[in-house]
């Protein structure tokens, strides 16, 4: 495991992420729900709400509807969610898999809180235990928790935090005392940062309860162990106790010294010099014992308590591992193996620790969290310390795997680090990170793009800032998007991913050249400006109509070798942005990308090649926001244009290329912010009766078409777009006022086609038509303020169909109405993420009710369509 990770091993990493955000979820009581299903659905809730506690949640419930006239809070706001909110069907999914046998509250006194669960799969009995948060507002635990006693300074003084470590013997002791723990059970462990040196020190002291395999845990940047070098017990003089027998020994020591302090009055005599354990010693002798709803880290007797440990068994911290950019060099997992690291390796890792301390670890890289702005030692909690941002990268790894089992974790990270859509610059002197990083969402898309086949899905959105990052409906299409690309890689064989980072330019113009499977995977990958390209057996990489093919080799040749090195060129200055980061990995693809260019037969075409720039002019404006902004134009000799626009720190923030021709005809390539691309559009003139044709394809798939004639008066507007089902194509002619909606399969027969007469006074009329013409029903189409629109369609075979669009015309959902005798109706409404909800109706179409409809119900069977498809 010192390396590299199997297929296996990732999903076992997955698995440990999914169930330490159950173990931040607030399951208070779920286990004692006795019906089943009960028991189910309110676990599944509490997963999909996340480390938000009933009493914020109420806060939030309040507050909502004082500033909304009474009005319930959403149930798809972010603010019913916390930020280890799992989705959907990752909750079902735990659910379904596991009991929940055990839920400890978090405990006032220490901030301890673990779950104890049993796979119906595999029979394990896993304890997962929920780091503390840095502050209680966080998951608003409502506990008045000291969060740098817990997490910090009693942890790095004393190597262990004790009353965490106390009320988990407490959880465990009972469990096994009660039964809820069957005898004789070995236990898995899943845990991370402080909660991994709780788990540690457990499993060191009951090694009897705990599997031997050390595959059965899964520690992700545990804080460790403080070792105790002398071994000699407190209660027998001059007796050496065992590995184990210490750890228990300290632990009832810390118990007996926290309710009666003078027990240690005649070890003091030891220790005539150590002033300040004397200090706290009279302290902890005049305060107080420690209640029952009482901070333990609070109290001078868990500071005396903890500081005579440290005196009498010589407990050390494990040192600072050697070699800073090296995380396989970490011997022993510690407190400064988190702490003092934060920020020392470029773009952050994760360490997984499996098994206990000495125990095999893996280096897994991982997305530095863009616009994350917090200084001091807290920063590896924002980066590399933070699990959702892990496990979304353990969801990457994965799906890389399955499209090249012989790709190394550490390929891929070379990838995820080279191909960051913007700088991920180094910590600063006032703590503040660099703008942006590596943004996980691209390194799903790259691969969805290579194996998309004729059609491209719309980007994974991806994580801007803190808030966003939190964001409960962002996080679930990552998963969805996951999934999807992971089950459709599981279809091939012989899978092979080819990493353009390890080539240089005339190696790319080599293998995209050649007339084969790999060299149109190459030549699909240099249109995207991807990092990767994909082959295997039972497929072929995009065609696109032709537009892969090269001279010779298909009717509609697109790749004469001038475009070929203009796109090479594009795609490695979009790499070598990335590597500007000046990662490890960057630096030895900046050195193969040198070489090239040092090379005579390097291509020294520039990425426009448009030549020498003539004029360049920089003026200020503003955006949509009113925020400034500058446009820098640059003209070419040519007259070809290049027009940036950057904020006020000189970043860009949009890139236009304007190439033209002798003819009039005119090809403009936008690129975002990250360098990727946006669309390209291509305007020409018609030879037969010069109409002016533009026509614009997108990132996502959709096509464009806009016709005028020679005035330039708009004729027609054509947009077609893949969807799940097949393929859309609208038609809106503007003389008519009429638009014509085409539904065709996979290829390209007509299903169903819908007519649209726009009417200046009333609805538009709809008519909908199978593919023979056959009437099929009839409704209206309506235009609401905010430009959104709702088709109602009423079939001939009774059915009443409705089709909800956003301003922009893309469908969002799409309703089957079944109306009640009394007037009332009842909705089924699919969605363009895949979920189906119930809404209910009164007569006067007040809603009365709303319900998400589970995947495996015979309801969700029965009702659940494509959105985008014919009903």
């Amino acid at each position: 495991m010192d390396g590299d990770l199997s297929l296996s091993q990732l999903e076992r990493i997955k698995r440990a992420y999914r169930l330490m955000s159950v173990a931040r979820s607030y399951l208070d009581g779920i286990a004692d729900i006795v019906d089943d299903n009960e028991r189910k659905k309110q676990f599944v809730a509490r997963l999909q709400r996340g480390n938000l506690s009933d009493a914020a949640l109420a806060v939030h419930l309040k507050a909502y509807r004082e500033s909304h006239n009474g009005a319930e809070l959403p149930q798809e706001d972010p603010r019913r969610h916390g930020s280890s909110a799992l989705p959907g069907q990752v909750a079902r999914e735990i659910a379904n898999g596991h009991s929940l046998l055990l839920h400890m509250p978090t405990d006032p006194r220490t901030g301890f809180c673990a779950s104890i669960l049993n796979s119906k799969d595999s029979g394990e009995i896993i304890v997962v235990i929920r780091d503390p948060e840095l502050t209680p507002t966080m998951s608003d635990s409502g506990h008045d928790q000291d969060p740098d006693g817990a997490d910090l300074a009693h942890l790095v003084r004393n190597g262990a935090a004790y009353g965490q470590i106390e009320s988990a013997q407490d959880m465990l002791d009972h469990a096994f005392e009660t039964g809820i723990i069957p005898p004789g059970s070995r236990l898995a462990l899943v845990a991370g940062s402080m909660a991994g040196n709780v788990a540690l020190t457990l499993k060191k002291m009951n090694p009897e309860r705990f599997s031997e395999a050390p595959e059965a845990h899964i520690l992700v940047n545990p804080t460790g162990l403080g070792m105790p070098h002398w071994h000699e017990s407190f209660y027998l003089a001059g007796t050496n106790l065992g590995e184990t027998e210490t750890y228990r020994e300290i632990l009832q020591v810390y118990r007996d010294l926290k309710a009666a302090p003078a027990l240690a009055t005649p070890k003091l005599a030891i220790f005539p010099d150590d002033g300040e354990l004397i200090q706290h010693f009279n302290a902890a002798r005049d305060a107080p014992p420690i209640g029952p709803a009482d901070s333990v880290y609070g109290s001078c007797r868990d500071r005396f308590a903890a500081a005579f440990i440290r005196s009498w068994y010589g407990i050390d911290l494990p040192p600072r591992p050697a070699g800073s950019n090296s995380p396989r060099t970490y011997h022993d997992p510690s407190v400064l193996s988190v702490i003092q690291m934060a920020g020392d390796e470029p773009d952050g890792f994760w360490l997984a620790a499996l098994g206990y301390q000495p125990s095999q670890r893996v280096c897994i890289p991982i997305e530095w969290q863009p616009g994350f702005r917090i200084g001091g030692l807290k920063i590896d909690y924002g980066n590399k310390h933070c699990y959702s941002l892990g496990a979304k990268s353990v969801e990457i790894l994965i799906a890389y795997k399955k499209a090249d089992p012989a790709l190394t974790i550490e390929t891929i990270g070379r990838i995820m680090q080279v191909a960051g859509s913007s700088h991920a610059d180094r910590i600063g002197e006032a703590g503040a990170p660099g703008a942006g990083g590596d943004v996980l969402s691209d390194m799903i898309d790259y691969l969805r793009d290579a194996v998309a086949g004729d059609t491209l899905s719309a980007p994974t959105p991806c994580t801007e800032s803190l808030n966003d990052f939190a964001r409960y409906d962002n996080k679930g299409q990552f998963h969805r998007d996951a999934m999807s690309l992971q089950r459709k890689l599981s279809r091939f064989t012989n899978g092979h991913v080819i990493p353009l980072i390890d080539m240089n330019e005339e190696t790319i113009l080599r293998e995209a050249a050649r007339n084969d499977p790999t060299g149109e995977a190459l030549r699909f990958a240099l249109m995207r400006n991807s990092p990767v390209a994909f082959i295997a057996d039972e497929y072929r990489p995009p065609q696109w109509a032709g537009t892969t093919a090269l001279i010779g080799a298909d009717a509609s040749p697109s790749f004469p070798d001038a475009r070929l090195r203009q796109l090479i060129q594009a795609t490695t200055d979009r790499l070598l942005n990335g590597a500007d980061k000046r990662t490890p990995a960057s630096e030895q693809y900046r050195a193969a990308r040198q070489h090239a260019a040092s090379s005579p037969t390097a291509a020294t075409s520039s990425p426009s090649g448009t030549g020498a720039p003539r004029k360049i002019s920089t003026r200020t404006s503003r955006n949509a926001e009113g925020a400034p902004i500058l446009i820098r134009t640059v003209t070419h000799a040519n007259g070809d244009q290049t027009i940036t626009i950057l904020d006020v720190d000189n970043r860009p923030l949009q890139r236009t290329e304007v190439r033209g021709s002798t003819s009039g005809d005119r090809t403009t390539t936008v690129f975002d912010q990250a360098g990727l691309l946006v669309y390209q559009s291509v305007l020409e003139t018609s030879p037969v009766d010069n109409c002016r044709v533009e026509t614009t394809q997108h990132a996502d798939g959709r096509t464009v078409q806009t016709v005028a004639n020679a005035q330039g008066s708009p004729v027609a507007r054509i947009e077609t777009a893949p969807v799940a089902s097949g393929i859309t194509r609208t038609t809106r002619y503007y003389k008519s006022q009429t638009t014509v909606r085409l539904i065709m399969d996979k290829d390209g027969k007509l299903i169903e086609r819908t007519v649209t007469i726009d009417s200046p006074d009333e609805p538009a009329a709809v008519n909908v038509f199978d593919s023979k013409a056959v009437l099929l029903g009839q409704g209206e189409k309506v235009v609401h303020e905010d430009g959104s629109t709702s088709e109602t369609i009423q079939y001939r075979d009774g059915r009443i169909m409705r089709v909800n669009t956003d301003q922009d015309g893309q469908i969002t959902s799409r309703a089957n109405i079944e109306p009640g005798a009394d007037g009332a109706w009842v909705e089924w409404v699919s969605t363009s993420d895949g979920s189906l909800l119930r809404l209910t109706y009164d007569a006067s179409r007040k809603l009365q009710g709303r319900q998400e409809i589970e995947p495996d119900s015979p309801d969700f069977k029965r009702h659940h369509r494509d959105p985008f498809g014919p009903y």
